[in-house]
Formats: structure tokens, C-alpha cells, sequence
């Protein structure tokens, strides 16, 4: 089988799960009221996003020079690659939420004011 097939495939995973980072974001979430300080509350959503779609662009670049040595794959290979084609969605899932979650657990939390109680 030639490589283009595989790549173009594998492209469109990369393409998925790339555009799929920003859901985990959290930005759906936005409350009725000061949106501009619940956007700068989400800084360990954004970095998780960037890490996530820098390590998943790394990967793709990585998979694009790796195909340029093939001039066919056979079935082993492809099984390879649905592997690696399953670990890049795996990046995208779960990890994001995952860095997000521990940079928000090691920020120093500002004390609460109390407002009362009904």
C-alpha cells in the first residue's frame, strides 16, 4: 500500500484531536457575569492547551518525516500506526485536564471573603 493513505489518515487524527484540545479548556463553562476575570482564571487551562498542542504538533512533524523514508507500508507498519494513532488521542484526552487540574493545585489560592450567611 502506498504511504499517502496512511499519511493522509494520520493527518486527519492529528487534525481531530488538535482541533478537540481547546474543548477541554473549560471556556463552555462561562458564568453569567465578569467574563474577562473568568477568562483569566482559566491561565493553567490555556497552558495545559499549549503544552497538549505543542506536544501533538511535535508528534505530527515527527510522523511526516518518519513517512518520508517509506515508499510503502504493509500491514505490521500499519498496525504501528493506529497504535501511535491511538496514543496521540490519548494526549488529547485525558492529559489536558490532567496538567490543567495539578497547575491549578500548585497556584497558591487567594483567601475568600466570606459574604455571609442567609
Amino acid at each position: 500500500m502506498r504511504t499517502s493513505r496512511v499519511e493522509a489518515f494520520s493527518d486527519g487524527v492529528f487534525a481531530i484531536a488538535i482541533t478537540l484540545l481547546i474543548l477541554a479548556v473549560g471556556i463552555d463553562r462561562a458564568p453569567h457575569g465578569d467574563l474577562g476575570t473568568f477568562l483569566v482564571d482559566l491561565w493553567p487551562a490555556y497552558l495545559a492547551y499549549a503544552v497538549s498542542f505543542l506536544t501533538i504538533g511535535i508528534m505530527w512533524a515527527n510522523h511526516h518525516l518518519l513517512f518520508d523514508n517509506f515508499a510503502s507500508v504493509d500491514r505490521p507498519m500499519l498496525l504501528l500506526n493506529i497504535l501511535l494513532l491511538m496514543l496521540i488521542a490519548f494526549v488529547r484526552s485525558r492529559p489536558v485536564s490532567l496538567r490543567s487540574s495539578c497547575v491549578q493545585r500548585s497556584t497558591p489560592e487567594m483567601p475568600r471573603s466570606s459574604t455571609g450567611s442567609r
